[in-house]
């Protein structure tokens, strides 16, 4: 993507990276997770949210911590680090809610060339995974690297 970034602290799976939003609402810690979807071999959920003080995951916070292209550019910088540790494997992701979700849409569609050139995105339509085009509501994404 072609914001900057927070610097990150990947877990040493690779399956966690935190880093710190900083903004009006000061410094709040957050976590992307990459969880392996249940039945799946190869298949990855990407989780995004603020990390509470006992340690859990908060996906559901609106933080508005006004650095959301920042934010949206650490969460692309941390697919394709755990892309690169796990080539052969694919990342789910969904908002929880349907502006999240557009959210996302709008973010793959703001820096889809750059992204194009190294993954391939798929957007869920009803029941079909279809290659991500603009101006399309999907209601989930699949991502994994080109072969």
């Amino acid at each position: 993507m072609k914001s900057d970034r927070y610097i990150t602290r990947a877990s040493r799976s690779t399956l966690e990276y935190t880093f710190n939003s900083e903004g009006p609402k000061g410094r709040i810690i957050k976590r992307v997770s990459y969880d392996s979807v249940p039945g799946t071999l190869h298949l990855y959920n990407l989780a995004l949210g603020d990390l509470n003080e006992d340690g859990n995951l908060n996906d559901t916070v609106i933080t508005n911590n006004k650095d959301t292209r920042k934010v949206l550019a650490t969460v692309a910088w941390t697919v394709k680090q755990f892309l690169h540790k796990h080539p052969h494997k694919s990342i789910y992701i969904e908002g929880n809610t349907k502006a999240r979700t557009r959210l996302y849409r709008i973010a793959i569609s703001n820096n889809f060339d750059s992204l194009n050139a190294e993954f391939e995105i798929f957007g869920l339509t009803g029941n079909d995974w279809r290659p991500f085009k603009h101006n399309t509501n999907y209601s989930a994404f699949l991502v994994h690297l080109k072969k």
